[in-house]
């Protein structure tokens, strides 16, 4: 009794075991941040996770009929038929899928497969992780750098040219020469670029200079006339672009460069033009050394206005952030002589949009807006008045666009009138593209950050499911173990520090298998088979032999070579295997032996009587009567034979006849094998909806044939109800005796069982079969009609 009731304690223990860890294995799917899915060997879903649904944007009911190709192109399938087929060769697969969602969208995940038993059949694991928005700000941050890159060259360009223009010891056919020597060296192909400078008479050209049909020019121009001329040449044909093969900040370079060589000239016939432009060259290579420091939005804006008033020398400068939802603008930040103009203008025009048509026209247009001369261009602006007290005489709104969407825009006041030329628009326009670039900058940053925590998270939740994972994990360096997770250390029964310290990998293998395993490392080492998945002999730390699956693959772990492996213990899995095995040698034997005991002791008998009837037949030729007897005998007797020999053929592999019915093939299979008549047996055959086909009708048979076996040699039952019916869209199959029974938890199934459950399997068709001890035995069969 106390037996009894510690085996029920380790029964009940097991199975909240189990259920603990099916739960947290449930936990554990459900807790992952990307998919997870179960799909058979034909990539038939089977099982997945909730985010799975939520991302496919498809319910469990449709997720129930798909396919893992069903999620991407057309283009992809042959990919992912690949990566099944290299995962169940290799053991693991990865790969880079575009999903297709329900509505259409598409996403990047980094799906990883691998082979996974599942109720005892080949099937395919996989988990997937979002890299939609790691793969699209990483390629945004990488053009953005590369146009960094091309920003950097061009402003070093603009900025040696402003040194020169700058420096009074130089004169304009020095400042001319070396812009056509430093300019090639801005544009995206130096290699094949050159440069032609024409001024007033006289010529300029680059090292190497060479004509060619690729061009893009800018016109030199002094107070507004023509007065020469910039060209750059592509030596050769190169890809189209924004103009012809140029970009479009490359026309913006030329210009600015155009604008520079003209600039120095006039600064040379008036020295107040080269003060001012001077001062704007200052402002925006402030401009552009502050935003190589700063590291976040408000510190741009907020040092844009100070650097304007400081080296731009404006009276004021103020940044506003517009709202796209309600349309406005807000100051954010300034510098300069403010003097409470802002409470005024609000008071005035009840919101800052309102401001001036110059900051309204930015917003509406995303292009800049002027008034070179306040006092007089507007005269019904009701802002007027406070600006003119504040000796505001000109202004310039510049909107500020960051990745196609109106930022803030940036506005400047200058006490001169007429002050905004056309050379310090540009610059100003090139000093807010490089401020709208920053601020870029600074987006894609944060990005690059969220999507490096990301993925910090996601490698930590991936360790958790490793060191919480059923599945044995190691790796393997030197010889070395450097890793292990908690599942190996119990597989093997050895403690971490063992393992990490005191263990090799070949002290926990069996003798035996020890040159498989030599010889599968040197295939591994020499690169012929770099990921391998095989079956060995370890040895635990108590001695016990257990039979492991083991998946092994090499990698570089710290820049050196390791090998990453997963174990299971399938030990219980041989041992099952193996008594089935043995069961099915049994079984046939027995059934030899069966046939050859009907052989000899019934059809052997009848033909021995033959022959004792035939060797009486020369002894009673010369009586008609007694021959005739004779010869009858030996007639019945053969007949006898045939009927017996059909009889056991019939029981080994029986004729499907089309003249029969199906009820008729079941009783005359119940007389051949009931010979004795020792059990009653009653049918219940329904009228079935059309024609049983012939393998059903011959698994209906061979269940029959194997569970009315079983009866007779273990049941002791005396009455067997036959039973066969429709339900729905299923045959209905039962078979029910009153024999002894058997306890099904605790008996493990028979061969004859096993072979009646694959034949039911066999039909995707379910058996149930319902016993105890004294109640007797009914075995439930539902096989699909279609």
């Amino acid at each position: 009794m106390k037996k009894m009731k510690a085996t029920e304690n380790t029964v009940t223990s097991t199975d909240n075991t189990i259920a603990f860890e099916k739960n947290l294995s449930d936990a554990l799917i459900e807790g992952l941040p990307g998919i997870f899915y179960l799909a058979n060997k034909k990539g038939q879903l089977l099982k997945w996770n909730q985010n799975l649904e939520n991302i496919t944007g498809c319910s469990h009911h449709e997720l129930r009929k798909m396919k893992t190709t069903d999620f991407v192109d057309k283009s992809q399938v042959r990919l992912i038929l690949n990566k099944r087929v290299e995962a169940f060769k290799k053991g693991k697969a990865s790969a880079e899928i575009n999903l297709k969602t329900k509505k259409g969208h598409t996403l990047t995940y980094y799906i990883t497969i691998m082979p996974f038993t599942y109720n005892n059949e080949e099937c395919i694991l996989g988990i997937g992780i979002d890299f939609t928005e790691k793969k699209a700000a990483e390629q945004t941050l990488l053009n953005r750098n590369t146009e960094i890159k091309e920003r950097v060259k061009e402003l070093q360009c603009l900025y040696q040219l402003s040194e020169l223009a700058n420096d009074p010891k130089y004169t304009v056919d020095e400042i001319m020469q070396e812009c056509a020597n430093i300019t090639p060296a801005a544009y995206q192909y130096p290699e094949i670029t050159c440069a032609l400078i024409h001024f007033g008479d006289q010529e300029y050209t680059s090292y190497n200079f060479e004509k060619s049909e690729w061009k893009q020019e800018a016109n030199i121009e002094l107070n507004g006339e023509l007065a020469g001329v910039v060209k750059v040449f592509y030596k050769k044909e190169m890809p189209q672009a924004y103009e012809g093969p140029f970009l479009k900040e490359e026309r913006s370079l030329i210009n600015s460069i155009a604008d520079i060589l003209g600039n120095a000239a006039e600064r040379k016939m008036a020295n107040k033009e080269i003060i001012k432009l001077n001062r704007l060259l200052q402002f925006r290579s402030a401009i552009n050394e502050m935003m190589l420091k700063a590291e976040d939005r408000e510190t741009i804006l907020k040092e844009t206005c100070k650097i304007a008033i400081r080296y731009g020398n404006f009276k004021m400068a103020w940044m506003g952030a517009f709202s796209e939802e309600v349309h406005s603008l807000t100051p954010i930040t300034f510098a300069g002589d403010e003097d409470g103009y802002f409470i005024k203008i609000k008071a005035l025009t009840n919101n800052y949009t309102s401001e001036a048509w110059l900051a309204r026209k930015a917003i509406h247009s995303h292009s800049f807006n002027y008034c070179n001369d306040i006092a007089n261009e507007r005269p019904d602006l009701p802002w007027k008045e406070e600006a003119l007290k504040r000796s505001y005489r000109s202004a310039i709104s510049l909107p500020v666009i960051v990745n196609t969407k109106l930022d803030s825009v940036f506005t400047l006041y200058m006490s001169e009138t007429f002050f905004f030329t056309q050379e310090e628009r540009n610059i100003l326009l090139e000093v807010t593209s490089n401020i709208a670039f920053a601020l870029e900058k600074i987006e894609l940053k944060k990005l690059q950050q969220q999507a490096e925590i990301d993925l910090k998270e996601s490698e930590e939740k991936f360790r958790i499911l490793v060191e919480e994972t059923l599945v044995g994990v190691f790796i393997l360096q030197e010889r070395k173990f450097i890793y292990t997770n908690p599942e190996f250390e119990k597989i093997t029964g050895y403690s971490k520090d063992e393992l990490l310290n005191y263990v090799t990998f070949e002290q926990l293998i069996y003798n035996d298998d020890f040159e498989t395993v030599r010889q599968k490392n040197q295939q591994r080492i020499t690169g012929k088979k770099p990921s391998d998945h095989y079956v060995l002999r370890a040895v635990k730390k108590d001695g016990t032999l257990r039979h492991i699956d083991i998946i092994v693959s090499s990698i570089t772990f710290k820049s050196k070579l390791a090998v990453i492996g997963t174990i299971i213990d399938i030990s219980e899995q041989v041992e099952e295997e193996q008594r089935i095995s043995k069961a099915v040698t049994d079984a046939q034997e027995n059934e030899r032996q069966q046939i050859s005991m009907e052989l000899h002791d019934n059809v052997k008998q009848i033909i021995a009587a033959t022959l004792l009837n035939v060797d009486f037949i020369p002894m009673a030729l010369n009586d008609p009567d007694t021959s005739l007897k004779i010869i009858n005998n030996v007639k019945k007797y053969l007949q006898d034979a045939i009927d017996e020999l059909r009889r056991i053929s019939h029981q080994l592999a029986p004729v499907i006849d089309s003249t029969l019915s199906l009820k008729q093939m079941l009783e005359d299979l119940v007389d051949t094998m009931n010979v004795t008549s020792a059990i009653h047996v009653s049918y219940r055959f329904e009228k079935l909806k059309g024609s049983v086909n012939n393998d059903i009708q011959l698994a209906i048979y061979r269940i029959l044939q194997e569970q009315f076996s079983n009866i007779l040699k273990h049941a002791n039952a005396t009455d067997v109800t036959i039973s066969l019916s429709h339900k729905k869209d299923n045959y209905v199959f039962s078979i029910q005796d009153n024999g002894k029974g058997f306890d099904t938890s605790l008996k493990k199934s028979g061969i004859g069982l096993e072979n009646i459950k694959r034949r039911v399997q066999a039909f995707n068709g379910s058996l149930v079969v319902n016993s105890a001890l004294g109640k007797g035995c009914t075995l439930i069969a539902e096989i699909p009609a279609g």
